[in-house]
């Protein structure tokens, strides 16, 4: 399978949540990838919040790299409209899972006519009930954009990927996975447990080992 990014084409303001800016972290050439892609990237106060109030080793990187987007103004901070705050309370008390980043993620994307970045499954079906299939984008998406893709080798791009995996936990739908562990190989892969069905993963894997 090749998988070509959605974004190609797409002129409008990409909001992200809270795990896209923690995939960007991970892959170390992040701010690049932001300064690379001409579209406007947002990410909602609520969403900022959970990573600002985030503690533990993992999320450090994470709030060094926010603090650094926002002072080279890779990312603008938006703060909800009183229509956005309906918005999400209504999304939230719809759906109870959502959590306060990506139910203002979610906002924002419909009242402003953005595009909204989701990795995760809940925040995905959402956005995509709320907005309309086919406008819902994620981290692969903007990983992926054709401007990052020719800007550098296929190792770095490959490194990149894996790092998003590996490092940030990348969430990727069903459907990429083939192309993703084509691109990484399968020796990567097997250190990157945020692959759909994993574990079914490891099995098959051993499996073809041991027939060897």
């Amino acid at each position: 399978m090749i998988f070509s990014s959605s974004l190609s084409d797409n002129p409008t303001s990409l909001v992200i949540d809270t795990n896209v800016l923690i995939n960007l972290a991970a892959c170390q050439p992040g701010k690049e990838i932001l300064k690379i892609i001409d579209n406007r990237f947002v990410l909602s106060e609520s969403a900022a919040n959970e990573i600002r109030d985030g503690y533990g080793a993992r999320i450090e990187p994470v709030k060094s790299f926010l603090r650094d987007v926002l002072e080279e103004d890779l990312v603008r901070i938006v703060a909800l409209s009183a229509e956005e705050r309906r918005v999400q309370d209504r999304i939230l008390g719809k759906y109870l899972n959502l959590d306060d980043g990506e139910s203002a993620t979610i906002a924002v994307a419909k009242c402003r006519n953005f595009t909204p970045i989701i990795d995760e499954k809940i925040g995905r079906r959402v956005a995509i009930n709320e907005i309309g299939d086919g406008c819902v984008m994620t981290s692969l998406d903007v990983l992926t954009h054709p401007k990052v893709t020719s800007h550098f080798d296929d190792v770095a791009f490959q490194h990149l990927i894996f790092l998003a995996l590996n490092v940030g936990r990348m969430n990727i739908l069903p459907v990429h996975r083939d192309y993703v562990i084509d691109l990484i190989g399968v020796e990567q892969a097997m250190k990157c447990p945020s692959l759909p069905n994993f574990r079914a993963l490891m099995r098959e894997w051993a499996e073809e080992s041991n027939n060897r």
